[in-house]
């Protein structure tokens, strides 16, 4: 399937900073009974850092599954592993075979945010990186494949079993091709598996929702359809008809509970895939909504950057209730990238030069 290549080596191109301790406190999950205490705990300068991690003019970010770290790339094409507070962990450059640099595409934590895989474009070849932050000084572990010219890989995760990568193919649909998958051994407890997306194969799909977490997938008939994929498994796990046509969404870490916001009047709701259940929770209108997640328990939808206002609203599903939780540290644009982490403690909003950290607060702050 292409030609690969595999090498270990300590530094691709530069390493700063080592890992003094990735051990950190554990937060409280954004829930319905402490969603007052939602409020933003941290503001991470980049431009203030910039000695350390170099030029970062996008707050495009992967978070840990536990909120406690972050990853960003720079101007030079070099990945940077800060903590939420803003200490670095690591900077470093992935090349290729001929030792060119290649431009990140996607990056994820490990379940326990030890390790980060970085997805790179490298002409008509992907360099796929498995960086340890546990060593002194941490050590990359790189794949790189050849793919045919109309497949493009879009996303990288890691399986919850921690002994293998996950890259989902976009270009054909996984019942048309010969070889739908295809594995890679990169060490002898780890496999990187490369997967056409079963969301080609949806002929009634008009729109794919963004900011759904791999291994599941979302897509939208145009009778407002919503089917649910599992990319992992290369197939179509269940489909619920929801009426008006979704165009934002976000599905818990278990592809239970969806929250979505209808297109043409703004309203919000709380789909349970497995009962089929659509509840309407608000209408708040036909405002833009850059970021809408759910809870890990269902109770919980919080909504960020409202009709372009630099603004963080949640309400409470049992009761529809709202709470509008205060504005986030705006920059001249909506932001790059706002993450909920896996566990459900943290949100990041990147936003230019700058990431802002929202979490529970402790009791009586």
């Amino acid at each position: 399937m292409g030609r690969s290549l595999l090498l270990l080596c300590c530094l691709l191109a530069c390493s700063v900073g080592a890992v003094s301790s990735l051990a950190q406190p554990a937060f409280e999950p954004i829930a319905a009974h402490n969603l007052a205490r939602l409020q933003s705990v941290g503001y991470v300068d980049l431009a203030s850092l910039q000695d350390d991690i170099g030029v970062v003019t996008n707050g495009w970010l992967a978070l840990s599954p536990d909120g406690a770290r972050m990853a960003l790339f720079n101007e030079a094409n070099e990945i940077v592993v800060l903590t939420a507070e803003g200490a670095l962990i690591d900077r470093f450059a992935v090349t290729d075979s001929e030792g060119l640099a290649v431009s990140p595409v996607d990056a994820v934590f490990d379940t326990v945010g030890t390790k980060l895989a970085t997805l790179h474009a490298a002409g008509a070849s992907f360099v796929v990186n498995l960086r340890d932050l546990t060593t002194t000084p941490p050590t990359s572990l790189q794949h790189e494949e050849t793919l045919d010219a109309q497949v493009i890989p879009v996303s990288l995760w890691f399986g919850m079993d921690r002994h293998s990568m996950w890259t989902e193919l976009v270009g054909a649909c996984p019942d048309e091709v010969a070889t739908p998958a295809w594995a890679a051994n990169l060490k002898a407890d780890l496999s990187l598996h490369f997967a056409y997306s079963p969301v080609e194969c949806d002929r009634t799909a008009v729109v794919r929702l963004g900011r759904i977490t791999p291994p599941y997938a979302v897509t939208v008939s145009s009778t407002g359809d919503l089917t649910l994929f599992d990319l992992q498994r290369q197939t179509w796990v269940t489909s619920v008809p929801a009426g008006p046509a979704a165009n934002i969404g976000h599905l818990d870490p278990t592809g239970r509970y969806l929250a979505w916001r209808a297109a043409d009047s703004g309203d919000i709701h709380r789909l349970e895939f497995a009962t089929g259940e659509d509840r309407l929770i608000a209408a708040p209108g036909e405002g833009y909504i850059q970021a809408l997640f759910v809870g890990d328990q269902g109770d919980v939808i919080v909504a960020v950057d409202i009709d372009f206002q630099p603004v963080v609203v949640a309400w409470e599903v049992a009761t529809n209730q709202r709470v509008d939780l205060g504005e986030y540290r705006a920059c001249d644009r909506s932001p790059d990238a706002i993450r909920m982490s896996r566990d459900g403690t943290t949100i990041a909003i990147g936003c230019d030069t700058g990431v802002e950290i929202w979490r529970i607060s402790s009791e009586g702050q």
